[in-house]
């Protein structure tokens, strides 16, 4: 990860400190990503990590504030296919805006989506979120096929590396900026 991105998560550190202090995680998920992030901040850097991954804080977006051939709305990448009406809010342009509405429109239905099938992931808490996070990527169901069919999570995700790309990252801006 370049300076330039490093300096702008720094940046947004606070923001994404707040986002993180929102989501109602159970105890037992939360024990679980202590451990395997080693840092009771996990939920920071993995937002900061979806950041990185999907616009390098903004660094990749055009000058209108979206990638994905114009799809991908703002830092997080909110695509207007399956979020039209928040994109067309123009809300996505403020980043606060955005953690909260994936928190409640993307992340927390996509695990909640998934808990509802905990055999698929072997009864771990760790392996269940990072299927939620790539679910951010694919969308729940994707990522409920793979595990039905014994298959990682991250298989239908663009790169099909996706959950483990931004668990990298979260682990890089944590060495970095904790």
């Amino acid at each position: 990860m370049d300076q330039r991105q490093l300096s702008l998560a720094k940046e947004r550190l606070p923001l994404f400190l707040e986002a993180a202090s929102q989501y109602p995680w159970p105890a037992e998920l939360a024990q679980a990503m202590k451990a395997d992030l080693g840092d009771p901040d996990w939920m920071v850097w993995v937002l900061a990590g979806i950041g990185s991954r999907e616009s390098h804080f903004g660094l990749l977006l055009d000058e209108d504030g979206r990638g994905d051939g114009g799809h991908g709305h703002g830092e997080m990448q909110i695509d207007d296919r399956s979020h039209a009406s928040f994109c067309a809010s123009d809300k996505w342009r403020d980043l606060s805006e955005s953690l909260e509405y994936i928190r409640k429109n993307v992340i927390i239905p996509a695990y909640n989506y998934l808990a509802d099938r905990f055999e698929y992931f072997g009864e771990d808490y760790a392996r269940l979120f990072w299927g939620a996070i790539a679910a951010y990527n694919c969308g729940p169901g994707n990522v409920a096929k793979a595990v039905a069919a014994e298959q990682d999570p991250d298989t239908r995700t663009t790169g099909r590396d996706y959950s483990r790309d931004v668990r990298r990252r979260a682990l890089e801006l944590m060495e970095a900026l904790a």
